[in-house]
């Protein structure tokens, strides 16, 4: 991997993460961020947690906008504030990270953080809102 391109990536995201350590909306999930290691490599297309890191790809991450940026980290923190992986052992992989997906990009929403920008296409079907409150999740 371009020694360059992670160098500049690891920049970006050190940036990124100190903006979120100052907002007072994202305390918490920045605690998580924070002891989360952070690993850049190229055959993720875009970015992920397994439980124990974040993993990134480098040319994904620097080619968003610094919203977009520190909208990734958040949304990545809150599946293991959420202990999204522990809680969907045993169910289908995919549809369980697009339903996770859906929650969390949802609550970010409502927090109404305008620092964070929403990365175009990211799951957010507005419909799905209550459904953890009406018994379907």
């Amino acid at each position: 991997m371009n020694n360059e391109l992670m160098d500049m990536a690891e920049q970006a995201m050190s940036k990124s993460m100190m903006q979120l350590m100052r907002s007072k909306n994202q305390a918490y999930i920045t605690c998580v961020l924070l002891n989360l290691p952070r690993v850049f490599c190229n055959s993720m297309p875009t970015a992920g947690v397994n439980g124990v890191e974040i993993r990134v790809n480098p040319k994904f991450f620097l080619d968003l906008s610094e919203g977009e940026r520190k909208f990734l980290l958040v949304h990545e923190a809150w599946h293991i504030g959420l202990f999204d992986i522990i809680r969907g052992k045993g169910k289908d992989h995919q549809v369980w990270n697009i339903a996770c997906d859906h929650y969390i990009n949802l609550m970010i929403a409502a927090q109404k953080d305008s620092s964070l920008s929403f990365i175009v296409g990211v799951c957010m079907y507005g419909n799905y809102a209550l459904w953890e409150h009406e018994g379907v999740c």
